[in-house]
């Protein structure tokens, strides 16, 4: 991910068209959101265990 991290703010600093929409990321795109929550803890442990790159 840092790869394209560093990619889109480059593209943003020099002035050129992003390679991606950056609002297919935005941050409220999951809507309200407790972090501490058994439920959103719990998504965030299956995100990471299902992770077979990076």
């Amino acid at each position: 991910m840092s790869g394209g991290i560093g990619r889109f703010i480059s593209e943003l600093v020099v002035g050129l068209a992003p390679f991606i929409d950056s609002a297919l990321h935005r941050i409220d795109r999951f809507g309200e959101i407790d972090p501490m929550s058994c439920e959103f803890i719990q998504s965030c442990a299956d995100a990471r265990a299902g992770k077979v790159t990076g």
